[in-house]
C-alpha cells in the first residue's frame, strides 16, 4: 500500500497540512504488513500555482492508494475517488499520529 500525506514539513513529526493542494510537502509512505517500509518526502512545487487536477494526477501516476490530509476541495476529492484512491481527512496532527490512527506501525 502507498499512502500520500499532505504535510507542513518533510518528516514524521510534521503536522498534516490544513489543505491538500497547498501542502508544502507530500510524504509518500510505502506500507507492508501494516509497517512502514519506506518514506519519501517531496516538496510540492505546485503548492502556490496549479491547475485543477494536476496534483491528483501526480497521486494517480505514483500509484497512491490512500491520501491523508486535513482539508481537501470537492473537485479534488472527486478526481481522487474516481481513480480509486481513498481519502482520509484527519485533524491537524503529526504524520506519525496519522499513520498510527490507520493502524500502521512506525519505527522510531
Amino acid at each position: 500500500m502507498k499512502i500520500a500525506i499532505a504535510a507542513l514539513g518533510d518528516n514524521l513529526d510534521s503536522k498534516i497540512s490544513p489543505h491538500f493542494g497547498r501542502a508544502p510537502y507530500f510524504l509518500f509512505v510505502d506500507v507492508e504488513n501494516n509497517k512502514v517500509k519506506n518514506i519519501e518526502a517531496r516538496r510540492n512545487l505546485l503548492a502556490t500555482n496549479h491547475e485543477h487536477g494536476t496534483i491528483p494526477q501526480l497521486m494517480i501516476n505514483d500509484n497512491v492508494d490512500l491520501v491523508i490530509c486535513a482539508g481537501i476541495g470537492e473537485r479534488t476529492r472527486a478526481h481522487l475517488q474516481q481513480a480509486g484512491i481513498e481519502i482520509r481527512q484527519l485533524p491537524i496532527i503529526t504524520v506519525k499520529e496519522a499513520l498510527e490512527k490507520e493502524g500502521i506501525q512506525v519505527k522510531e
